[in-house]
């Protein structure tokens, strides 16, 4: 591992105001490449702005490329679905002139955010409530399982660095498994550095989310249980 290297030859943390492109390519090849050193050598603490920036960025990055070969794939797709677009067609031409103006709308607005031109221009909006929302989560997990930089700050840190694979939704068909996987690798090689733990209780605090999510789904399930058994032996008790 990178341990013996000096921290001044990682990438600076900071970006330098001079060069914000090359820092910030910089930093992604280091979290893809080298995580654990990049996550020995970070602030936690001074890098929160410029984290949340990059998170961003590269999730915005990757969802536009995505979208890329989604929109290639979706021409090839919709020529072959070309005459369940024709019906369309044949319906507003059938119809009242209000009517056929509503179905055009309705078949425009389907066709667009079915392949994700909604998606990409309010990416940026739902990545920075994401980051925020996991990283309360975190933080929680972190309170309970960790001794050492628990603060906020820090885990809005490891989930912002930890979302670099999100470039990787660029590539096609496989993209959006491969990002998903090792953004939950980087992301827990990140809460086991900078929290000093180990793999086991970083993986705990990484999936904590998961974990609180499937309890608030175990526990609906059984309300909601629990009240059909109750109505249905009242209505056999009568």
């Amino acid at each position: 591992m990178e341990n013996n290297t000096p921290p001044n030859e990682l990438m600076p943390i900071r970006p330098p105001e001079d060069h914000p492109i090359k820092t910030y390519f910089t930093t992604l090849y280091a979290l893809l490449t080298r995580p654990t050193a990049f996550f020995q050598t970070v602030d936690s603490g001074r890098s929160i702005a410029f984290a949340l920036t990059f998170a961003v960025v590269t999730h915005w990055i990757g969802t536009a490329l995505g979208y890329l070969w989604q929109s290639a794939l979706g021409r090839v797709i919709s020529r072959r679905f070309s005459d369940g677009f024709q019906v369309f067609d044949q319906m507003s031409s059938m119809a009242p002139s209000g009517q056929m103006e509503t179905l055009n709308a309705w078949k425009d607005r389907a066709y667009h955010w079915m392949w994700g031109t909604g998606s990409v221009l309010i990416d940026p909006f739902k990545t920075i409530i994401t980051i925020l929302v996991v990283s309360f989560f975190i933080w929680i997990a972190s309170r309970l399982l960790a001794e050492k930089n628990t603060r906020f700050e820090t885990a809005v840190t490891i989930v912002s660095f930890g979302t670099a694979p999100s470039i990787l939704k660029g590539v096609p068909l496989v993209g959006p498994l491969l990002a998903s996987i090792f953004i939950f690798v980087v992301t827990m090689i990140g809460a086991r550095e900078l929290y000093r733990v180990t793999s086991g209780r970083a993986l705990v605090i990484v999936l904590f989310p998961e974990i609180l999510l499937g309890i608030v789904v175990l526990a609906a399930l059984a309300m909601i249980f629990f009240f059909f058994s109750s109505l249905i032996m009242s209505v056999f008790s009568f």
